[in-house]
């Protein structure tokens, strides 16, 4: 009937969600994470300019598994730090060699908001920033609107800590029905992307 129905749902999604905070605690130490890049290109000319840093997870037994599902499990089980430092130190490295080569680029790491209030986040990226001898305006640090319906004073002392250091911070997906036009005056953000559901045509 529909409630055993519903039961063995869910009792699949708890055993689901066990499998993946278990595996989660090893896949740094087993090599399973990598990163691609999304490029970034300024119109009309399409130069290459930037690069948003994608996580990906590839379980040797449970396949490809989508960020949308890891990086809550990742957050609920007091991971998304250690995750975190992962890709912002593989961010930097990678960033640190193409800019060797001679790419005239910059680099986007999503930011969780549990990162951000994370004691000396700031002096975390600084020290990632000197260890690659990657100047800190190359780095661009994102967070989510959702981050915004946290304690909004905090929040500016934590991304005004973060620009002190030099990095440039972004808003992601704006419009998507938290922040305001008018919060915008106080947050110490550099770069805004708007939500694709306030420019899409109704």
């Amino acid at each position: 009937n529909r409630v055993e129905r519903y039961q063995a749902r869910y009792d699949e999604l708890l055993r689901r969600r066990g499998t993946l905070e278990s595996e989660l605690r090893h896949a740094i130490d087993r090599n399973e994470f990598r990163l691609v890049f999304q490029p970034v290109v300024a119109l009309p000319s399409m130069r290459l300019v930037g690069a948003e840093a994608l996580l990906r997870w590839h379980h040797p037994r449970l396949g490809a598994v989508r960020p949308d599902e890891f990086i809550p499990v990742a957050e609920e089980a007091g991971l998304i730090n250690r995750i975190g430092s992962w890709v912002l130190d593989q961010s930097c490295r990678q960033l640190s060699e193409g800019l060797a080569r001679g790419h005239d680029v910059w680099v986007s790491v999503n930011l969780s908001p549990k990162e951000l209030h994370a004691a000396d986040y700031a002096g975390q990226v600084a020290d990632v920033l000197a260890l690659y001898g990657v100047p800190a305006q190359r780095l661009v640090l994102e967070v989510t609107e959702h981050a915004v319906a946290t304690d909004m004073e905090e929040l500016i002392s934590r991304l005004a800590e973060l620009r002190a250091t030099g990095v440039r911070i972004a808003l992601d997906d704006f419009g998507a029905g938290y922040s305001s036009l008018g919060q915008l005056r106080t947050l110490p953000v550099d770069i805004l992307k708007i939500d694709h559901a306030l420019v899409a045509e109704p």
